[in-house]
């Protein structure tokens, strides 16, 4: 995942440089990026499962 890469390089350069600020800034954007693709993945694979497994007959009545 190349964006993530980023992230951490810029973070590091934000370090460097002593801007605590962009790296609290960026250790957010990061959290949020890493949260918004799993709750992604998670949504997909639960659309994939309802799809291919068929409930049964009593647990429909």
């Amino acid at each position: 995942m190349e964006i993530l890469d980023r992230l951490d390089e810029l973070k590091g350069l934000a370090l460097e440089t002593g801007d605590y600020e962009l790296v609290d800034g960026l250790s957010h954007v990061f959290e949020t990026f890493i949260t918004r693709y799993c709750d992604s993945r998670h949504t997909a694979l639960n659309t994939r499962m309802r799809r291919h497994v068929q409930p049964s007959k009593a647990y429909m009545n």
